[in-house]
């Protein structure tokens, strides 16, 4: 049984991040893996969800808390301890690996036995390599750490497409070059990503790739199947009836967790996407605001967000002609972009999952990888 364990894996509560996994965990099937894990920070609460797909989740290597249960103080503790336990395991796998083993499982390390045994490890593809303004990002720390453990202790480790940067600091620089210095190739899925792959790591081989959501669930059996070649994931959608009152879907993200780049920038993004729906409405289109994630640890709430945008237009919730839909799993998602005529989305994922229903996709960049 060949077993493959992807880390870095982000919360299924966030449905554009599930695809990813999703996706991820399909490709590897393709390629004989029967045994797929998931190493993440929330894998007691994304337990049930996964299951459903056959997928197990796990701790991760490194121990760090996800906001809410404890201070930041304590979460901060609680990485630094787990991080010393962990680098003493990788200089004993470096003398002996089979003593490390033996160590990490009398120490009930779980999380790094299950990279050091894997055939497989996979980086999850995403958006998480950049600097926050943050003066010290734990986060950003926690995913180079735990890439640079792949590459000591795993077998073979293989990077999914992920958006690199920017990279403002230069301490997020040298620790980036250094986290990945053990990765090759190393994988972006985007031209500023690739841009920043070669200011930071200028003797790394880097390829650019698309997202990993892209290749969908399941579809690359009934494209061999009716002989379009392996590589074409994605079947062929029949064209869409045009209905007298369209259906816009329009996907909100709810921006109120992040730092603004500039004074007053969400209170813009809130009027002007309340302009949108206005005029969606005045025109006579049916109008569902759909939203990804709901991450109250995170303060993101996309369906609250969206609801309070309507509220900013208006505009009543009538579920029918203006409705809120939400999501638990990207299947649900789809199928709510599929009932629609076009998506506009302020989120990626909910333009590539509306592509892949073959309805076509408006996609707002708000960062350089939509575009």
């Amino acid at each position: 049984m060949k077993r493959a364990v992807i880390t870095n894996a982000y919360s299924a509560k966030n449905a554009g991040d599930a695809a990813i996994m999703l996706a991820t965990a399909e490709m590897l099937r393709t390629l004989g893996f029967t045994d797929i894990r998931l190493a993440s920070r929330y894998a007691e609460e994304d337990r049930e969800f996964y299951s459903a797909y056959d997928l197990r989740t796990v701790s991760p290597a490194i121990a760090f808390p996800v906001r809410g249960g404890m201070s930041g103080l304590a979460r901060a503790a609680r990485l630094l301890a787990s991080l010393a336990l962990v680098s003493l395991l990788c200089l004993a796998h470096g003398l002996s690996r089979r003593h490390a083993l033996h160590l990490a499982r009398t120490l009930r390390q779980d999380g790094f036995l299950e990279v050091a045994t894997a055939d497989v490890v996979a980086i999850a593809g995403g958006g998480y390599l950049y600097s926050s303004r943050r003066r010290i990002d734990l986060t950003l720390l926690h995913h180079l750490l735990t890439m640079k453990i792949n590459t000591v202790v795993g077998r073979t480790v293989v990077m999914m497409p992920q958006s690199i940067g920017p990279l403002t600091g230069r301490r997020d620089r040298l620790m980036t070059r250094w986290a990945l210095s053990g990765v090759d190739p190393v994988v972006g899925r985007d031209g500023p990503s690739m841009a920043t792959a070669a200011s930071v790591l200028p003797q790394r081989r880097a390829v650019e790739c698309p997202d990993v959501a892209f290749f969908g669930w399941a579809r690359i059996a009934n494209a061999v199947e009716h002989g379009v070649g392996s590589r074409t994931t994605v079947s062929a959608t029949p064209v869409r009836q045009v209905r007298e009152r369209p259906t816009v879907c329009i996907v909100l993200m709810d921006w109120s967790w992040a730092r603004p780049g500039s004074e007053g920038a969400l209170a813009r993004f809130q009027d002007e996407m309340a302009a949108v729906i206005r005029g969606c409405r005045e025109r006579g289109y049916r109008v569902i605001c759909a939203g990804h994630s709901h991450l109250p640890s995170h303060g993101q709430d996309d369906a609250g967000f969206a609801r309070g945008i309507i509220e900013r237009a208006g505009l009543e919730i009538d579920g029918d002609q203006l409705a809120v839909a939400t999501a638990d799993t990207p299947d649900d998602l789809r199928a709510i972009y599929a009932s629609a005529d076009l998506v506009v989305g302020t989120r990626m994922h909910a333009c590539i999952l509306s592509m892949l229903e073959g309805v076509p996709a408006l996609g707002l960049a708000y960062q350089p990888k939509t575009t």
